[in-house]
C-alpha cells in the first residue's frame, strides 16, 4: 500500500536535494539553470510572464495553477475551485481488517477505511464545497459514525490524529486536466485530479512525459486536455 504522507515527504525530499522547492504560500527556492543561466526562485510565480524561460514548463501546482491558466472563455472565473477534504487516524485493536473499506451511504457520499498496520487505520475523507476553515471538530465524529454504520467497532476507536486539505477540481471539465496549454506549444498542465491525485500521478507523469518527448501518447489524455 502507498503511504502517502511518507511518498510526499520523500518527493519533497528529493526536490531539495535538487535545489528546487516551493515553500506552501510563498515562491519557489533555489536555483536552477535555464538556457546557461542561473535563475533564483524567490518568488510566487503568479503569471505566465513570471516563468523562466526554458525548452518545457509543466504546471502542476493544484489550486495554484489557477493565475497561471488564463485561457478560455471563463471571464474571471477561475478553472479550478478548492473542494476541503478532512480525514482522521484512528487506533483499534481487535478488528483485523487487511484491506481497504469503501463504502457508499445512501447519500451517495461515500467512505474509506484504510488499514495501516499496528492496529491503526485511516478514515475519510470528507467533501466539503462550501468554503469552510479545516479541520473541523464537528468532522471527527461525523466521520466516525459513518465509519461505524460500515464497521460497528468504529465507535470505539481512539483518534490518533486528523489532518484536512483543499482539492483542486476543475470547475466546468473533466478532472484531470492534462495536456498542452492552449496557444503554446511547450507549455503544458497536469493539475485538478481532484480525490485522485496520489492514483494518478503515475499515469500522468507518463502522458507528460510522452508529450514532451513525442507530441503524442498512447495513453488516454486527450478527453482531459485543457480547452
Amino acid at each position: 500500500m502507498l503511504h502517502h504522507p511518507k511518498a510526499l515527504d520523500a518527493l519533497k525530499d528529493e526536490l531539495v536535494r535538487r535545489d528546487i522547492w516551493r515553500e506552501p504560500g510563498g515562491g519557489f527556492v533555489g536555483e536552477a539553470e535555464f538556457d546557461g543561466a542561473d535563475f533564483a526562485f524567490d518568488r510566487p510565480v503568479e503569471r505566465l510572464a513570471d516563468l523562466p524561460k526554458a525548452d518545457w514548463t509543466v504546471i502542476t501546482a493544484g489550486l495554484g495553477s489557477n493565475p497561471l491558466l488564463d485561457f478560455g472563455d471563463r471571464g474571471d472565473a477561475p478553472l479550478l475551485i478548492p473542494v476541503g477534504g478532512q480525514a482522521i487516524e484512528v487506533y483499534l485493536p481487535g478488528l483485523d481488517v487487511a484491506h481497504v473499506i469503501h463504502a457508499v451511504g445512501a447519500d451517495g457520499s461515500d467512505i474509506n477505511i484504510v488499514p495501516l498496520g499496528q492496529d491503526r487505520y485511516w478514515i475519510g475523507a470528507t467533501v466539503e464545497f462550501d468554503l469552510t476553515e479545516l479541520p473541523r471538530e464537528a468532522n471527527i465524529a461525523a466521520l466516525l459514525e459513518k465509519a461505524s454504520q460500515v464497521c460497528p467497532m468504529m465507535a470505539q476507536a481512539e483518534v490518533l490524529k486528523t489532518w484536512a486539505g483543499y482539492r483542486p477540481r476543475p470547475r466546468q471539465s473533466r478532472s484531470p486536466i492534462l495536456g498542452f496549454v492552449p496557444g503554446h506549444q511547450n507549455l503544458l498542465v497536469a493539475t485538478g485530479h481532484y480525490r485522485n491525485g496520489i492514483l494518478m500521478a503515475p499515469i500522468s507523469a507518463q502522458i507528460i512525459t510522452d508529450l514532451i518527448a513525442h507530441g503524442d501518447s498512447n495513453l488516454p489524455w486527450k478527453g482531459f486536455s485543457p480547452k
